[in-house]
């Protein structure tokens, strides 16, 4: 079964909210590993980026990809507007091209776009991995927030294992 890489909403207007997102450097870091680790492998890595008419609009700064974990020229990219990168994308048909089963997930925000894409990708029947210290959240009691995530993709049947188990 062929696998990818999919990176979800790591924008610059993430980093710039209100409430910083829990454990930023340990995120990029992790996520900057599974990348290198993808594109040696020669795993697609797929990026998703969010839009919407307040803090991401579309081709803004705030809208871009941090810089730390660029999607490189061969890396797929899904534009979406809705929570579930499924919805409303071409993610199902780029995936299908590709033969891909297996999904490896992180990015942000935890208890908002991963838990919306990782929920609506079980539901088509992919398998999914979600990367425990690879993906983050903006909310208030963040450990709790992720793990209550944790908890309910695991009940799903979303496989959460950490980037070094992934990569390792």
């Amino acid at each position: 079964m062929n696998r990818c890489l999919l990176i979800i909403d790591v924008q610059n207007g993430v980093f710039h909210m209100k409430q910083p997102v829990h454990n930023e450097e340990a995120l990029i870091e992790n996520l900057t590993r599974a990348i290198g680790w993808a594109r040696g492998k020669g795993v697609p890595v797929i990026y998703v980026q969010h839009e919407n008419k307040t803090f991401l609009k579309k081709d803004s700064a705030d809208w871009d990809i941090v810089d730390a974990i660029a999607p490189s020229e061969k890396d797929a990219r899904i534009y979406k507007k809705k929570p579930n990168a499924f919805e409303g994308t071409d993610l199902r048909e780029v995936l299908e091209k590709e033969g891909i089963g297996e999904l490896i997930v992180g990015g942000l925000v935890s208890n908002g776009c991963v838990q919306a894409t990782c929920q609506g990708a079980v539901a088509l029947g992919y398998r999914v991995i979600l990367m425990k210290d690879g993906h983050s959240t903006v909310y208030k009691n963040p450990e709790k927030v992720i793990e209550g995530v944790h908890n309910a993709l695991g009940e799903k049947g979303v496989a959460i294992r950490t980037v070094e188990d992934v990569t390792g």
